[in-house]
């Protein structure tokens, strides 16, 4: 789910949203920030994919009152279905290593430059082949 996913919703005075059990294993949490009322949210029951893509999600975990608002504090949790080495671990408990992006590759159409600025600053940029 992306912050597009929900455009049909009345989001500004949404106060309680459901999205449990819906087979979701990535979410952004930026599909909540046009949602300045909601007071609950339900993401459990989700097979939850602990990878690189749900970082976001992960890092959102950390701010105590999203903590609240999805119920973490009260016992509910949310829980990685894949990869099997974390299988069954609550995701907040996870640690933020496993969520890494270090596996990203650069498509080979890219070209990267790198310039040595003189003021010991380094700027990369990338720009597309075509």
């Amino acid at each position: 789910i992306d912050m597009n996913s929900l455009g049909g919703i009345e989001k500004s005075s949404l106060k309680s949203l459901s999205l449990s059990g819906n087979g979701l294993r990535v979410v952004d949490p930026l599909a909540f920030s046009q949602m300045p009322q909601l007071q609950n949210l339900s993401l459990n029951q989700n097979p939850w994919h602990c990878g690189c893509d749900l970082l976001p999600l992960r890092e959102w975990l950390e701010n105590g009152t999203v903590r609240h608002l999805l119920g973490l504090t009260k016992g509910h949790a949310l829980y990685c279905q894949t990869p099997d080495a974390l299988k069954g671990q609550m995701v907040s408990k996870v640690p933020l290593r496993y969520f890494s992006c270090a596996n990203t590759t650069v498509v080979p159409s890219t070209t990267v430059h790198q310039t040595t600025m003189p003021t010991n600053v380094t700027m990369v940029t990338v720009s597309n082949a075509s």
